[in-house]
């Protein structure tokens, strides 16, 4: 259950930069968006692709979820998950190319927030024992 509540939140949280790239993404995102034109058509094409990644992350995540739902699944998505977070604020605080960034505040703490909630049901899925889970991949194998 933690992989699929937690895929459709990763995929609900997409959304808006596939459909508004500009407006719910970047213009929402930097501080500081490009003056020049060709520059906020770089960033709006990034952000689509980058939410359209997301998305199929999402879809990939909750078909894993009806498919194999075992407690290896889930580290491996808490893996990738911090690993992705991790990555993407080294990228927007201390990168090399962190005055690119600009990143607001509030849109940043919103992101740290949702990610952490999504990791915490992860590790609860995890650490707490539950027979009927065992019992449940038992029945699958």
């Amino acid at each position: 259950m933690a992989l699929l509540v937690c895929s459709i939140l990763l995929g609900l949280q997409a959304l808006p930069g596939i459909f508004k790239p500009y407006s719910k993404g970047v213009g929402m995102m930097l501080t500081k968006p490009p003056a020049d034109q060709k520059g906020k058509d770089m960033l709006m094409i990034f952000h689509h692709f980058l939410s359209f990644g997301r998305l199929m992350n999402a879809v990939t995540f909750i078909t894993a979820a009806f498919v194999c739902p075992c407690k290896p699944l889930i580290w491996f998505f808490l893996l990738f998950g911090l690993a992705y977070t991790a990555l993407a604020l080294y990228e927007v605080k201390a990168g090399p190319r962190a005055d690119r960034f600009s990143v607001t505040p509030k849109f940043l703490n919103a992101m740290i927030a949702l990610f952490g909630i999504m990791y915490g049901v992860f590790l609860l899925a995890i650490l707490i024992p539950s027979s009927e889970f065992d019992a449940f991949v038992a029945e699958m194998e």
